[in-house]
């Protein structure tokens, strides 16, 4: 199971406008998301639980825990900060965190590009807005 495969997936094919979002819809979103791509699963949640989290790099952090028999699942959703985005570790730290980055032109993500590499990515282009989003995906995060 690949879950922030599938939140990628949900924001392209949903056309999910990210950047209209403040940050309880975004964590709405995120926890709505968590919740649907178990469901698609086979896995119903019966607690949910989410915080903010604060890293240099990031406008926006926040991580989804759900429960279910025993079992806790969890995704993080970022907003990468352009004016204080630093690489190191900030996209390689965790596997189960989708990265948004807004971007104007593609000339800007260039060198972004070239330093993920090993990780997988999607460039999209949803009403006006391009986004970047990456996640370094792990299969297995989830035992």
């Amino acid at each position: 199971m690949n879950i922030p495969h599938q939140i990628i997936k949900q924001i392209i094919r949903d056309e999910i406008d990210l950047k209209s979002f403040d940050e309880r819809d975004k964590r709405q979103w995120i926890t709505a998301g968590l919740i649907d791509a178990l469901n698609e699963n086979g896995i119903f949640p019966t607690a949910v639980r989410s915080i903010s989290l604060k890293m240099p790099s990031y406008a926006f952090l926040c991580k989804v825990w759900v429960n279910y028999k025993g079992k806790e699942y969890y995704i993080e959703l970022g907003i990468l900060d352009r004016d204080k985005l630093k690489l190191e570790n900030s996209l390689t730290d965790n596997s189960n965190r989708v990265s948004v980055y807004f971007f104007d032109n593609i000339s800007e993500i260039q060198s972004l590009l070239e330093s993920i590499r090993e990780l997988n990515y999607y460039v999209v282009k949803i009403g006006t807005n391009r986004m970047l989003l990456i996640n370094s995906i792990n299969e297995n995060f989830i035992h």
